[in-house]
């Protein structure tokens, strides 16, 4: 143990340990470099991540916020809100409540406060997981691994997502923590914390069950006494808080919502497990947050732990992992941000790797020290500067313009059915469209997969059926759907066209020429 308790691995003085001041001035540097790449382009439209996944929390913020706002007009507020009640009810709306209440207070609709408070609840978590590397790890660690979490590309990019995964990754976080904190030094106050911030992940998303669960697994399986803690009454309490509010809203969900069973249908797909595609689908999906340098690094650090407390959280969390990516089989080999609260395990294996080989290179002292240090700051910048690029990059702007000119062709009244990019929630929220989606081949695919049957002519007639006018956006997914295509052009006039649109009036069918 170092002079403040905390654990030194291998005995190895460490390299940010004196002077005492050092380790806390890098750990502000470090905060402030991570918000800085974060803040960059900040009030850029939403649409750099995951587009169907943030507008549809800004669809759900928007409506909470004009549904009790005075001085605006009906039609504009029955919109808003029909458009919030119509997303699906997946997770409490947590983050979308916040930012709807930050418009209250603003008196105006900003559109980057998701963003902002995603920002802050990850830098959270990096505060969160330095406690736990210094915990369970060393002084080194706990800042290595900080600033890992806090530098590579793909996490300053899904950190600034608008959706409640950041904020989920934090409060898991956060909820392992506890569990280290609880099972370091049991008491009752401990343990009452570590359950509050266990429940609390849970009900943000879940999922986070499968990590918490599994990080809670390795560290009693590493003091060895299961059965002797089977009996211990603080235990009970951790595990009656942990599932208790999230119990109290499955229920919520299932009586008063009804919507318990969208939020479990079209998730579980046992026979991919069975498909080589799968496997590689996933790697491709898991390389694109954590390539395979740091992949190797993440092993390699967490099996050079010595046995104990550190390495069986470790593995527990990655047994966690594997276990949710085979139940979330579809998901993970196609939406790369299933795989986000893989990256604070990741910083802190890769940051326990780092630091044993600093240790083994000898540059705790001297001039190899301050090479150290620099050859640090440069892969932060370096990784960070790579997202940063990308940012500079993108410019969404100009989209929202373009949704915006299309949706001035419409009035309020006109009711549409639309094939356009990310669930069409695009035009929902910017073009204050009255529109439902049209699917794409991939939904087709996932419901057949499901076991559900889909008939193209059924589809058709219940999608459109009282709608004005069929918008199309989406030309190359137009193209991949032929039949579609088919339909539209022999069967209903083209009233209105552009070089990136096509409407189509569903009033007035003709027959085929």
């Amino acid at each position: 143990m170092d002079e403040n308790g905390l654990p030194h691995t291998a005995g190895r003085p460490g390299l940010f340990v004196q002077p005492r001041w050092l380790s806390g001035v890098l750990l502000v540097l470090l905060l402030v470099g991570g918000a800085a790449f974060r803040l960059y382009d900040l009030t850029d439209p939403p649409l750099d991540f995951h587009p169907t996944r943030q507008v549809r929390s800004l669809i759900i913020a928007r409506g909470m916020y004009l549904q009790q706002l005075p001085d605006v007009p009906e039609q504009q507020r029955e919109y808003a809100v029909r458009q919030w009640r119509a997303q699906d009810v997946i997770e409490p709306p947590i983050m979308e409540s916040l930012v709807a209440f930050t418009y209250r207070l603003s008196g105006a609709e900003i559109v980057w406060a998701g963003r902002a408070f995603s920002i802050i609840f990850w830098m959270l978590g990096g505060l969160g997981l330095w406690l736990l590397g210094r915990r369970l790890i060393h002084v080194d660690v706990g800042l290595l691994a900080l600033m890992l979490y806090l530098g590579w590309p793909y996490a300053i990019l899904a950190s600034r997502s608008f959706q409640p995964d950041p904020l989920m990754t934090a409060a898991i976080i956060w909820a392992l923590w506890g569990a280290a904190e609880w099972q370091t030094r049991p008491a009752w106050g401990r343990a009452v914390l570590a359950g509050l911030l266990a429940g609390l992940a849970l009900l943000i998303k879940w999922t986070a069950v499968f990590f918490i669960a599994g990080g809670w697994l390795g560290l009693l399986l590493a003091d060895g006494g299961l059965r002797r803690l089977w009996r211990d009454r603080q235990l009970w309490v951790i595990g009656g808080l942990a599932v208790l509010p999230g119990l109290i809203y499955a229920l919520y969900s299932a009586m008063v919502l009804n919507s318990l069973q969208g939020q479990l249908s079209l998730r579980f797909f046992p026979q991919m497990w069975l498909d080589a595609a799968f496997y590689l689908r996933w790697w491709t999906r898991l390389n694109a947050v954590l390539n395979l340098p740091w992949l190797v690094l993440m092993i390699a650090g967490i099996f050079s732990l010595s046995a104990g407390r550190a390495r069986s959280l470790l593995l527990g969390w990655a047994v966690g992992y594997g276990v949710y990516a085979f139940i979330f089989s579809y998901y993970v080999s196609t939406h790369d941000y299933y795989h986000l609260p893989l990256i604070p395990l990741a910083a802190l294996g890769a940051g326990s790797a780092l630091a044993g080989l600093l240790s083994i290179l000898q540059v705790h002292a001297g001039w190899r020290r301050g090479m150290a240090v620099l050859g640090l700051a440069f892969i932060f910048l370096a990784e960070g500067w790579s997202a940063r690029t990308l940012l500079k990059r993108q410019d969404f702007r100009p989209v929202v313009e373009q949704i915006q000119s299309i949706a001035a062709h419409f009035s309020p009244e006109d009711s549409l059915v639309s094939l356009a990019p990310d669930y069409s929630l695009p035009l929902v929220y910017w073009g204050w469209l009255n529109t439902t989606h049209w699917f794409g081949v991939g939904d087709f695919a996932l419901r057949e997969a499901a076991g559900q049957k889909m008939d193209f002519e059924e589809y058709f007639q219940n999608q459109t059926r009282g709608r004005d006018y069929f918008l199309v956006t989406d030309f190359e997914e137009l193209a991949r759907q032929p039949q579609l295509e088919m339909e539209l052009k022999n069967h209903y006039p083209l009233v209105l066209e552009g070089p990136d649109f096509r409407v189509y009036d569903l009033r007035q069918r003709k027959e085929s020429p």
